[in-house]
């Protein structure tokens, strides 16, 4: 799997087909606008395989989620500023119009706009053959936060054309026809963003590596507050982040934490406030040396603890309801880690 860095600093799988049922294309997630309607032809071959007849003039609506809406937010998540290329493999019986929006065709929109936009640096390549299985193809920026695909011209009347296959990946490189993950059996979540770490392995953004994060609310005010195990192990020197959802009681002073019997604190140390609780941007230590020489630990645990001036004069005590431990400095919603998902192991 190759990646490619985009453009928010995250990183997509390099040629991963974000259309899903478009290679070979069928009616599922396609809906067919033409008159006549759009049908499976077992007539006009592509690899062996049947295509699909439509008519251009209207021709075929992308549906992401299998729904026909309006709505911004059923449609394609897209990376605002992100280069994108969008291409197809069409038989055309007669000429058809090939221009920077036609028939790749397509409305870009944020939720709550009620008009549709075109994206930045459209640049179009390939030519129509009157007769031969052709590919044309489209690149451009994302001028907005989803998309709505579309094969689409404005002739009239209909010209009727037959496509093999649509594609819609990262960069500004058209890569081999593929089908969607999702289609051949790959659980890929579309929202799902990427990084890498230190050591150079890819990671999930946003997943959280604490187990069982989110048990009964924990109300203390002993020291050692609360113990949690990690998913996966830090390498030493990693950056990661602790949030905590909870409340400090006034006679503490700040929640810390550490990893490896105390000899690992994080650094900055205390959490900051936060509104919804407490965020701790740290980097982890599973070595430290002293007179007695290096030392090194393989302990998947992280302690929270707090700290008070004085003695405790009241039973006021702390609590936390939920906490997330992810990889480098970013801070996101909550999540449970997946191994506490149900169905997820």
């Amino acid at each position: 799997m190759e990646l490619i860095k985009l453009v928010d600093g995250s990183y997509g799988i390099k040629g991963r087909n974000l259309l899903k049922k478009s290679y070979p294309l069928i009616l599922e997630n396609w809906v067919s606008q033409s008159s006549p309607a759009s049908t499976i032809d077992a007539n006009v071959l592509y690899e062996g395989k049947p295509t699909v007849k439509t008519y251009l003039g209207a021709g075929l609506i992308y549906c992401h989620r299998g729904i026909n809406a309006n709505d911004p937010s059923k449609w394609i998540p897209m990376i605002v500023g992100q280069t994108y290329t969008y291409s197809m493999c069409i038989k055309v019986t007669d000429t058809v119009t090939h221009n920077n929006i036609l028939p790749l065709h397509f409305h870009f929109a944020n939720p709550g706009d009620t008009s549709y936009v075109n994206p930045n640096n459209i640049k179009i390549s390939g030519t129509m053959k009157i007769g031969e299985w052709s590919i044309i193809s489209s690149t451009f920026k994302s001028s907005k936060e989803y998309m709505r695909p579309i094969i689409f011209t404005a002739q009239n009347p209909a010209t009727p054309v037959n496509i093999a296959w649509i594609k819609l990946e990262y960069g500004d490189t058209r890569t081999e026809p593929s089908a969607a993950p999702e289609d051949v059996g790959d659980v890929i979540n579309e929202d799902i963003k990427y990084g890498i770490l230190d050591n150079g392995s890819l990671f999930v953004k946003g997943r959280n590596l604490a187990l069982n994060s989110s048990p009964n609310k924990v109300d203390s005010n002993d020291y050692q507050f609360l113990v949690i195990r990690l998913a996966s192990l830090p390498e030493h020197g990693q950056d990661f982040t602790i949030q905590i959802w909870g409340k400090l009681s006034p006679e503490m002073t700040a929640f810390r934490a550490y990893c490896h019997s105390g000899n690992g604190n994080l650094v900055p140390g205390d959490f900051v406030k936060t509104d919804y609780g407490y965020i701790c941007k740290g980097t982890w230590k599973s070595k430290y040396t002293d007179t007695n020489g290096l030392h090194e630990y393989d302990d998947p645990y992280l302690y929270v603890y707090q700290l008070y001036l004085d003695q405790l004069t009241s039973n006021t005590k702390s609590s936390i309801e939920k906490v997330m431990v992810t990889f480098g400095h970013d801070e996101y919603a909550y999540s449970p880690a997946p191994e506490d998902m149900e169905g997820v192991s």
